[in-house]
């Protein structure tokens, strides 16, 4: 596996590392190549983490010396613009014709660019990919809609592009529970620009104007922080937004759920977010804009909305959801088992069986 991942190679048990403790038990020895210099480590046994510097040519002279140690069969090549994990993959399959995947979770700056740059990535991605995924034996995509109809226009073959979901949820863990409701308004991310942080704001402004008593809550780090606090202090939004920081563990985010009456997702663009999913198995419901998975998954009026890049539009639907009363589960949504039953195929056992004999079957692995 060539990752993007910079977590597990540093200790850290993000989602990779947890993919990673269910699908070592599908196959006898995985070899992972991290996007950063650090030495190599053994996890659960049969998981060797490897370091390289994340260049083409590094990436490549890690996989070669991994190849003479493990003889490996099959590849999954995790990529983004400039794409220097598949061009490493393409050199890796001219010498030893190893067959690989690439793994599409997130075309950066689609379908709303956050800024120059990603608009940028965009039209590099449109270009390029093409050339680096003619080699590879299929395209990975997590999303059904999204990202097959962006590469369809970037020119790869439809018989090329294959769903195969990332997304998985630990349902001991995040599931409803009867926790008093602190917060009308919860967003859960990363605080950088492509989050959609002015249009965050610019919703909790009307919302002051219609409710002044509403409360919301942000969880997330990231360099926009300091900016974000000080729109809030300049917009007097401070006794209305409270900044919880990251929060220590997975059972503090599902605290945070339950104690929410909706979820806003505002991003310009996005491979999921898993958030969405999370906040449904616990029951509440999502306003989204129209990114990654979750025009796959919301269906309106039963478990949110998918919302226009408007702070008019989300407003409109948080009423709507809530009858004017941001009451969670009333006015026109169902009860909270149907926003749960939404996502119940996001088990984390049966997504990461599905991918391992994904992987096996699409590359004629036994």
């Amino acid at each position: 596996m060539i990752s993007g991942d910079r977590q597990v190679i540093k200790n850290q048990q993000g989602p990779f590392y947890h993919l990673l403790r269910e699908f070592c038990r599908y196959w006898e020895r995985i070899d992972v190549i991290c996007p950063m210099a650090a030495e190599d480590r053994l996890i659960f046994d049969n998981v060797y983490l490897h370091g390289a510097k994340n260049s083409v040519s590094r990436i490549y002279q890690k996989a070669q010396e991994v190849y003479q140690r493990s003889r490996f069969e099959v590849m999954t090549v995790h990529d983004y613009p400039p794409f220097k994990h598949s061009r490493a993959a393409l050199k890796i399959n001219r010498k030893f014709k190893t067959p690989y995947m690439i793994e599409v979770h997130h075309v950066p700056g689609y379908p709303k660019a956050g800024d120059f740059k990603e608009w940028l990535l965009k039209i590099y991605f449109e270009i390029s990919f093409r050339f680096v995924a003619r080699p590879a034996k299929v395209i990975r995509v997590v999303n059904r809609v999204q990202t097959p109809t962006f590469l369809l226009f970037a020119g790869i073959p439809k018989s090329k592009i294959v769903y195969l979901p990332s997304f998985y949820l630990d349902k001991e863990i995040f599931q409803p529970q009867k926790l008093e409701k602190k917060y009308d308004l919860l967003f859960v991310g990363r605080l950088v620009k492509n989050k959609g942080l002015d249009l965050l704001l610019a919703i909790f402004e009307l919302m002051k104007k219609e409710r002044p008593e509403f409360r919301a809550a942000v969880v997330g780090e990231g360099a926009e922080k300091e900016n974000l606090k000080l729109k809030i202090t300049n917009l007097k939004l401070v006794s209305q937004v409270e900044l919880l920081g990251w929060l220590p563990t997975s059972q503090a985010l599902a605290e945070a759920y339950n104690q929410s009456k909706v979820l806003l997702i505002t991003s310009a663009n996005e491979g999921g977010p898993r958030v969405g999913l999370e906040a449904l198995a616990c029951g509440v419901p999502v306003i989204s804009t129209d990114v990654g998975i979750m025009p796959d998954i919301i269906q309106p009026g039963k478990n949110g909305y998918i919302a226009q890049w408007s702070a008019e539009d989300f407003t409109a639907k948080i009423k709507r959801l809530s009858d004017f009363s941001l009451g969670g589960n009333g006015g026109e949504m169902g009860k909270t088992e149907m926003i749960v039953e939404s996502v119940k195929s996001f088990d984390y056992q049966k997504m990461i069986r599905d991918y391992a004999q994904g992987i096996k079957s699409l590359v004629r692995y036994n």
